[in-house]
């Protein structure tokens, strides 16, 4: 049996990337003030609900009659018309 002795590694194995992996240089990346994501995602949505008040949301609607009809839509076509990668709007 080979005794067990402990990596004398000092560097990290893995480089540090400043946000999971950034390597474009831009700035936004490490920049506090840049919004994130889920802001960017949630003003149109806080937008949407100001200039619909009162809408009622019904998920049943939604799987009974848009789902089905989205069926027959193609994944490139969805893509193309949403603005998404494929895998986004997939």
């Amino acid at each position: 049996m080979i005794p067990f002795r402990p990596s004398r590694r000092t560097e990290p194995r893995h480089p540090t990337l400043p946000l999971a992996g950034r390597t474009d240089g831009d700035p936004s990346a490490t920049d506090p003030s840049t919004p994130t994501g889920q802001v960017l995602t949630m003003r149109p949505l806080a937008e949407w609900e100001r200039t619909n008040p009162g809408t009622v949301h019904d998920p049943e609607w939604f799987r009974r009659d848009v789902l089905p009809r989205l069926a027959g839509v193609k994944l490139v076509e969805i893509a193309k018309a949403t603005g998404l990668s494929k895998s986004y709007a997939s």
